[in-house]
This record gives C-alpha cells, sequence and structure tokens, in this order.
C-alpha cells in the first residue's frame, strides 16, 4: 500500500505486519468517523470533512484484509455510539433480605441495549413465575 506523505507517495513499514485503512471525520453540529478517504453523503461538497488519520489492523490478528475491514468497521462503529451519546447501562436491582445491586457491562448503540434488556426481562420472567 502507498501512503501520501506530502508530495511523495511511498511505502512504509507498517504494511508490512498492519492492514491500513484511511479514516474519514464529518463535523457538523455532531462528529462521525467512517472508513475511507472519500466525502460523507451528508457533505457533498467535502466541506465539513476532514481525513484524520488511519486504522491499523494487526495482521496477525486478521491474516485477510475482508476480516481486518470488518474489525475495522466495528471498531468505528463503536467509537461512533459513543460520539453521539448512545451508551447504555443495565442495572439490575433485587430486593430480599437485603437490596442486591448488579450493574451489567456498559452497552454501546441502541440495538444492543435492547437485546440486553430482552434477556434481563426474559430472566425476570423466569423468576417470578
Amino acid at each position: 500500500m502507498k501512503i501520501s506523505l506530502g508530495n511523495r507517495n511511498e511505502s512504509i513499514p507498517q504494511t508490512k505486519d498492519y492492514h491500513i485503512f484511511f479514516l474519514s471525520c464529518y463535523i457538523h453540529g455532531q462528529v462521525y468517523l467512517q472508513l475511507g478517504n472519500h466525502d460523507f453523503v451528508l457533505d457533498p461538497g467535502g466541506w465539513d470533512t476532514s481525513h484524520v488519520g488511519l486504522v491499523l489492523v494487526s495482521k496477525r490478528t486478521a491474516r485477510e484484509r475482508r476480516r481486518a475491514e470488518k474489525i475495522a468497521l466495528d471498531l468505528i462503529d463503536q467509537l461512533n455510539c459513543v460520539l453521539q451519546g448512545e451508551v447504555y447501562v443495565i442495572v439490575d436491582e433485587a430486593f430480599g433480605d437485603e437490596k442486591e445491586i448488579g450493574m451489567g457491562p456498559i452497552i454501546l448503540g441502541f440495538e444492543q441495549a435492547k437485546k440486553q434488556w430482552d434477556l434481563l426481562m426474559l430472566q425476570w420472567e423466569g423468576v417470578s413465575s
């Protein structure tokens, strides 16, 4: 892979051990990341889009580029959830002789939070019946 360094296109040593993906950022009332070195649909003129860096995925973790891209996309999805405030924690309280509080993991994204909530409700239905 050739990386543009100023006016030069040259190989960098990291390409030996890493799959490298360009990272773009859209900033206009929100911050949104995406893989690639291109404009966002919401910003066809590119006025609010920056090419902010790179995502590196170790070739030991993912030998195939397609697998590495999936890992990079999952990371970007998680970061976008954090940037957009889609961070949830489900607290499970049980009252008996002593109050027990169980706090679940931090969940990123509404869909994942909904799945965790549905699982918790199934557990509670089993306890209450």
